[in-house]
């Protein structure tokens, strides 16, 4: 019942050690496995070893809690995205300061960032075609910054230096804004875009698995065979 998820599975062969030539059987003896699937299991997902999160309903989120110095001292966050919606939440952190809300999302099919009302810039080029985009964008002392696939767009500005006092606080969200709490009094869309995310960093460190998810599943760029592929829902056999 609720949310599920299928990912790869490896076919687990059991050995009898008795039936194995001598040499195999000393390379068996020998083999450590690098990474250990659950207890019980042979299965993982291989989208989320890579740092690829696909968010496949208006209100999917992952959340993260990142390192509070490093979030309000010129944060810089940089991810690869693509994506076929017009509209939607990329990324949202909410602030207690002047800059109440840092948001990265799109609208009309184009990136922007926004520090609260009245401080918005985009990407003039539209990235809604299904294709991956590198985004990044950052905050100064006075300035913001927007680049996507390295195209840097005309800096947003911050009076008073505002940049310098910002009061961002955990947790850090990728996708929707589900209770509407972030995101509440501003112009910007509360849903998630639908598409997939990766490499999502901090300072160009990776920030690692998240903390929380919600109807979220591993990216699939790769060939895949025929079959039954779920975004959320169980199965009932009839027996």
């Amino acid at each position: 019942m609720g949310d599920g998820a299928l990912g790869r599975c490896s076919r687990h062969i059991s050995l009898n050690p008795e039936q194995l030539p001598a040499p195999v059987l000393k390379k068996h003896q020998k083999y450590k496995p690098t990474q250990l699937a659950p207890a019980g299991s042979q299965c993982f997902h291989q989208g989320a070893q890579r740092g690829e999160h696909q968010l496949y309903d208006d209100h999917s989120w992952l959340s993260y809690t990142l390192p509070q110095q490093d979030l309000n001292y010129r944060p810089h966050f940089s991810l690869d995205m693509k994506t076929k919606s017009s509209k939607g939440l990329i990324l949202h952190v909410a602030g207690r300061g002047v800059v109440s809300l840092l948001a990265l999302y799109m609208a009309n099919g184009k990136i922007k960032v926004s520090l609260g009302q009245n401080r918005m810039i985009e990407h003039k080029q539209k990235s809604n075609d299904g294709n991956w985009h590198r985004v990044e964008f950052s905050v100064e002392k006075s300035t913001f910054h927007l680049l996507v696939d390295g195209v840097r767009v005309t800096d947003g500005r911050l009076p008073n230096n505002e940049g310098s006092s910002l009061d961002l606080h955990n947790p850090v969200y990728l996708g929707s804004d589900l209770k509407g709490r972030t995101t509440k009094g501003h112009t910007i869309p509360m849903n998630s875009v639908t598409g997939c995310i990766r490499n999502f960093k901090m300072n160009d460190v990776a920030v690692g698995e998240p903390g929380g998810r919600h109807k979220t599943l591993p990216c699939f760029d790769g060939p895949m065979e025929m079959g039954t592929y779920f975004g959320g829902g169980h199965i009932v056999l009839g027996l």
